[in-house]
């Protein structure tokens, strides 16, 4: 028999069928199911096909071309090109230059380079004689040569600008001048690089927003704006001139000047802030602002001068100052103010030997702040306050002028002196060790209470009219505490392990009262003339329980005690 073909072959599967219900109608027996054959399937599918294009036609959403075109002639349906480029390209047509420029914009709109701009001697490049003005130089080069005046520049009083995205260098006169023969208020200058120009590389005028720029090695200032502008992330180095200037309540932030023959960045006038920038390697101050600025997380270093200067009522704060004053400025400082100004939470350090770590004048406030190695750590004058600050490692810690207070501060390891404040003056709370010379040493009519003082040459050092109280001295090189003059009042301080003397008075009319010696060269060296007892203490027996021991050796409350 032969072996039969696959389609003879093919099987109908047997589905099993379940026992039937009591009542119930048979199943059909499983070979009367047809199995569906391939015609079937093909008839299957074009009835769906048709009965979804049924049913997208009767819902309107099969799609296609008029049956019915217009009448007349076939035209373009696309965007004019004025629609997809609507700005306006320069060039000698629509932009036509004369004899001192190679390009003159007179109309108002949106314009844009097509390619690098070559200068030419005694024209200027872009020349902007009308307001609401936008120029993309769109990646180009506004390249300038010998003898060219001014890269982009305006004529006349105008009002809002837009410059952007290009190069413009080796201009004769500048870079972009906006302020050149007119003024060009309200304008907006970002991610143009200005290099090698004559003059200044780009300068703003008032209400200015100058942002993303670099300016470099130009014969003035790199970026310059007037009042009310804004210059950020700017960059601006090896200018002849200052690297970034602004007017009257104007914002500089995070922006960097370097190696400018004059200031880094100046704030020439009151108002305004510095924010998070950096200075190094200016000819000048690094930082340098009018009254009533701010400056805030800025760093200086390695500048001419000072590293940060305000001036009057200024706020500096969170700012570092290092390695300041490379041409030894006798008046410069890491950080210096005028009057009423306060400088919180700065460090200035190394700021060579003849200068200052931070420097303000009367009236000001110094607080949490740290200087080393400085001739003078921080030096404030009349009325002036230091709270809770470090000076460490200077040749003077802490310098305080007539009338100032000096609280809660520490001040080591000084060549010369820890703290020196003059007449009239407070300190009050503070950590003194290990100086050259005196730990603190005062003027007259002085107030020192509640200081440590450790490993001085003499602990306190003052002359007449002071107060000095609840001190701890403890092995100072000569003295513990001394009284070169008249009516001092010493109480209640205690003096140990002084190589020399533990109290030394030479004046007379001095109340000393309550304080304790011992283990000093010698422990008292009273001059005659002033009220003082001094009682040897004595020593008790062993105590146990609730009561013993023997009088130290005098009832008198105001007895300075041996021990």
């Amino acid at each position: 028999m032969n072996e039969p073909t696959r389609s003879e072959d093919a099987r109908i599967p047997v589905t099993p069928v379940a026992p039937a219900t009591p009542g119930a109608n048979p199943p059909a027996p499983a070979h009367a199911i047809a199995p569906a054959g391939p015609a079937t399937h093909r008839r299957a599918m074009l009835a769906g096909i048709g009965g979804l294009a049924a049913g997208a036609l009767l819902t309107g959403k099969a799609h296609a071309g008029p049956l019915d075109p217009p009448p007349g002639p076939v035209t373009s349906t696309g965007k004019p090109l004025t629609d997809i480029e609507p700005r306006i390209a320069i060039n000698q047509t629509n932009t036509p230059g004369d004899a001192s420029n190679i390009f003159r914009i007179t109309q108002p709109g949106s314009y844009y380079l097509t390619g690098d701009v070559l200068g030419a001697s005694g024209r200027n490049g872009i020349n902007i004689a009308v307001g609401d003005v936008s120029i993309d130089l769109n990646g180009y080069s506004l390249i300038g040569v010998p003898g060219s005046l001014r890269g982009i520049r305006t004529t006349g009083l105008r009002n809002n600008f837009r410059i952007v995205n290009g190069v413009v260098s080796g201009w004769g006169q500048g870079g972009v001048s906006l302020t050149s023969g007119g003024f060009g208020v309200d304008s907006l200058i970002e991610n143009v690089t200005a290099f090698a120009n004559g003059g200044d590389g780009i300068r703003a005028n008032s209400n200015a927003i100058v942002r993303a720029c670099r300016s470099r090695d130009n014969n003035g200032v790199g970026v310059a704006a007037q009042e009310n502008s804004i210059i950020s992330d700017c960059n601006a180095s090896g200018n002849t001139s200052t690297g970034i200037v602004a007017s009257a309540s104007s914002r500089i932030e995070n922006c960097v000047a370097a190696n400018s023959g004059a200031f880094g960045i100046f704030l020439n006038a009151a108002g305004g802030t510095v924010i998070a920038c950096i200075a190094e390697a200016n000819g000048l101050e690094g930082i340098r602002t009018g009254n009533d600025t701010v400056i805030q997380q800025c760093v200086a270093r390695s500048n001419g001068r000072s590293g940060i200067y305000g001036d009057n009522g200024c706020t500096i704060s969170q700012c570092t100052a290092a390695n300041n004053n490379t041409t030894n400025d006798g008046s410069a400082a890491g950080i210096r103010t005028l009057s009423r100004s306060t400088i919180i939470g700065c460090a200035s350090n190394d700021n060579g030997s003849s200068s200052r770590g931070i420097y303000t004048s009367s009236q000001s406030t110094v607080a949490d702040c740290a200087a080393s190695g400085n001739a003078i750590g921080i030096d404030v004058l009349t009325g002036s306050s230091v709270l809770r600050c470090a000076a460490n490692n200077n040749s003077t810690g802490v310098n305080g002028f007539i009338g100032c207070h000096i609280g809660e501060c520490v001040s080591a390891n000084n060549s010369n002196r820890g703290i020196l404040i003059q007449d009239g003056s407070t300190v009050s709370g503070c950590v003194v060790f290990n100086n050259g010379s005196s730990g603190i040493q005062c003027g007259s009519n002085t107030v020192v209470s509640g200081c440590h003082l450790r490993s001085n040459s003499t602990g306190i050092l003052f002359t007449s009219q002071c107060r000095i109280e609840r001190c701890a001295v403890s092995n100072s090189t000569s003295h513990g505490i001394r009284a070169s003059g008249d009516g001092n009042h010493i109480e209640g301080n205690s003096c140990y392990s002084n190589t020399l003397r533990g109290v030394w008075v030479q004046g007379t009319g001095n109340y000393i009262a309550g304080n304790t010696c011992r283990a000093n060269g010698t422990n008292w060296d009273v001059i005659s003339g002033n009220k003082c007892l001094v009682v040897n203490g004595v020593n008790a027996g062993a105590i146990l329980g609730n009561a013993g021991g023997t009088s130290i050796g005098s009832n008198v409350p105001t007895a300075n005690f041996t021990y």
